[in-house]
């Protein structure tokens, strides 16, 4: 039982810790370049990256030793890099860069490339 909850609580920290640099480069970003301006699609893409992550978590949490690491867990962490990659592209966008580059700063850095994009000079 000790086991769960250590793998528990380290993952858990680790996504509650990704979440909260997630939503800070968010929101500044959205801030200082969007203007309030959001189109549907990005709408959508923060909505479906946000609900992917919340899901990983309450799946994490509530999962058991064997289900930790049974096949499923790759397929979390895959959706969650797609989710960072889906934040990526919409701070990319309001950038004005491409949001293939966003995309992949938030797919293989998760927030650590959320920071990298919104901290990389805009594009004119």
């Amino acid at each position: 039982m000790s086991r769960t909850l250590a793998v528990q609580g380290v993952l858990l920290s680790f996504l509650a810790m990704a979440v909260v640099v997630a939503a800070g480069t968010l929101l500044a970003s959205f801030a200082t370049h969007a203007k309030g301006r959001c189109n549907l699609l990005e709408s959508m893409i923060l909505v479906a990256s946000t609900a992917v992550i919340m899901a990983g978590a309450r799946w994490v949490a509530t999962a058991s030793v064997e289900e930790l690491f049974s096949g499923i867990m790759p397929v979390v962490f895959v959706a969650t890099a797609v989710a960072f990659g889906g934040y990526g592209a919409c701070i990319a966008r309001w950038r004005r860069r491409s949001w293939l580059e966003g995309f992949w700063f938030g797919l293989i850095l998760g927030p650590l490339g959320l920071l990298a994009e919104a901290n990389v000079r805009d594009r004119h």
